[in-house]
């Protein structure tokens, strides 16, 4: 069963139900109460984009940022095969990239390496593309729980 159900005590819109579709591309969550001076016309919180992907602020349209509270990030992983990670030219300060490097021997799986990136501002030429440097991580440590 599903409903919405107005709520005119506390102005109020309640939608019920297990699934809630929307078939649009943007989803828009403004308050003018809370808006500060910065920030464009639009606040798109949720956007299917362009590459059938979910971007969360999608160009930055909130110029506070995001906030996460009790977050678990679970990063995609790219895959390597022998010699150095591939990181992209196109990367934004901030990214994060983890990468698993699998070495072979005689095209056998030996081993592999998750090494973790941070694209960081570049100080020579954009043209070089994005600059990243290696996050050190610390020895390894199996989970137990």
């Amino acid at each position: 069963m599903s409903d919405v159900v107005l709520d005119d005590d506390r102005n109020w819109v309640r939608v019920e139900g297990n699934v809630l579709q929307s078939q649009t591309s943007d989803f828009m969550l403004d308050s003018p109460a809370r808006r500060g001076q910065q920030g464009g016309r639009w606040r798109r919180a949720l956007v299917h984009d362009g590459g059938d992907g979910l971007t969360v602020n999608f160009n930055g349209d909130y110029p506070g940022g995001v906030t996460v509270v009790d977050a678990r990030v679970n990063l995609h992983v790219e895959e390597s095969v022998g010699g150095e990670a591939q990181l992209p030219k196109n990367g934004q300060p901030g990214d994060l990239r983890l990468v698993v490097t699998t070495q072979a021997l005689n095209g056998q799986p030996i081993g592999s390496e998750a090494t973790l990136w941070v694209c960081v501002p570049s100080v020579g030429p954009a043209v070089l593309g994005a600059t990243w440097r290696q996050v050190g991580l610390g020895p390894e440590v199996h989970g137990t729980v």
